[in-house]
C-alpha cells in the first residue's frame, strides 16, 4: 500500500464511499491476514486489530460500530450521523477513535474491555474456522471469489 492508512481503514473507507454500512470484524481480520500472508488466524489477531482501531485513530475520521440489520452482527463503518451511543478516545493519543451505538453498549457494557470482549465473544468462532464473510442469510462463509478480488484490488491500489 502506498499511503499511511492501515488495511482495515482502506477497506472501511471504500465501503462507506459506496454507501455501505461497514464490514464485520471477521471480514477485516481475514482481509488483513490475506494482505499480510498470514496462515493461522486467531482471536488474538482480532484483539490486536481492535486495539489498533481503538488506539490508533485515523486523522479526521471516527470508526462507528453498529448492529447491521441485514447481517445481524456488528459492523465497522465511518461515523456519519449523530445517533445515541458512546464515543471512545484513544488511550495513546486521547483523540476520538471509535463510536459504539447505544444498543451495543447496552448489550456489551460501557468500557473498552466490555466492548472488546462483547464483540470477540460473538465472532471468535467464525474467525477460528476461517469464515470471514457474513451472508444476508446470516451465516458465516469463506470469502467469495469476488470478495477476494475486491480485497486484493483495494489493498494493492491503496
Amino acid at each position: 500500500m502506498n499511503n499511511n492508512w492501515p488495511e482495515w481503514f482502506v477497506l472501511i473507507k471504500y465501503w462507506a464511499s459506496w454507501g455501505g454500512t461497514g464490514y464485520t470484524l471477521p471480514f477485516l481480520v481475514g482481509a488483513r491476514a490475506r494482505w499480510r500472508k498470514m496462515i493461522n488466524v486467531t482471536e488474538d489477531d482480532a484483539r490486536v486489530l481492535l486495539d489498533e482501531i481503538f488506539n490508533h485513530p485515523i486523522k479526521n475520521f471516527i470508526i462507528q460500530i453498529i448492529l447491521c440489520p441485514n447481517l445481524g452482527v456488528p459492523v465497522f463503518g465511518l461515523y456519519k450521523e449523530t445517533i445515541p451511543g458512546k464515543l471512545f478516545k484513544s488511550t495513546i493519543t486521547d483523540l476520538p477513535s471509535v463510536f459504539v451505538r447505544q444498543d451495543l453498549i447496552y448489550k456489551w457494557g460501557s468500557s473498552v474491555e466490555d466492548v472488546f470482549n462483547g464483540i470477540l465473544d460473538e465472532v471468535k468462532q467464525p474467525i477460528q474456522e476461517g469464515l470471514f464473510s457474513r451472508t444476508l442469510s446470516k451465516t458465516w462463509t469463506p470469502f467469495s471469489k469476488e470478495e477476494l478480488e475486491r480485497i486484493d484490488r483495494l489493498l494493492n491500489n491503496a
